[in-house]
Order: structure tokens, then sequence, then C-alpha cells
């Protein structure tokens, strides 16, 4: 399964990509330098790899739990 996602009304211009076992990406943007990527991947059991990274080079990687 793969999707894919575009908003440009509501928080400005986003898209997203989905693919199947759980892996998804995003992207923002304010068609200037203000930019946004993150992502995530399953690993089954609630658990997830999430990470991102913006226009400030803030940068996070860690893992999400969902019970």
């Amino acid at each position: 399964t793969m999707g894919a996602t575009w908003n440009s009304v509501e928080d400005g211009d986003q898209w997203g990509i989905s693919a199947a076992d759980g892996m998804t990406i995003s992207a923002s943007t304010n068609e200037g330098s203000d930019w946004a990527v993150s992502g995530s991947i399953a690993l089954g059991g609630g658990a997830k790899v999430v990470g991102g990274v913006n226009y400030t080079e803030s940068a996070y990687l860690g893992l999400s739990f969902a019970f």
C-alpha cells in the first residue's frame, strides 16, 4: 500500500508519502526558507523509530511506543 497527501490551506504547504509496513515520510515548507522533514518506521508491537530535521539544522532520532 502506498499513499500521498498534500495540504496547502491549513498549515502552509505540506506533503507526505506513506508506504507499506508502516513507513512514513512527511515534509513541509512555507515556500521560503522554512522547511522540515520527518519520518517513521514501524517496528511492531506498537514501537516506531522516528526522526526528523528542519531548516535550523535541529534534528531528532528516537523510539516511540503506543500501547
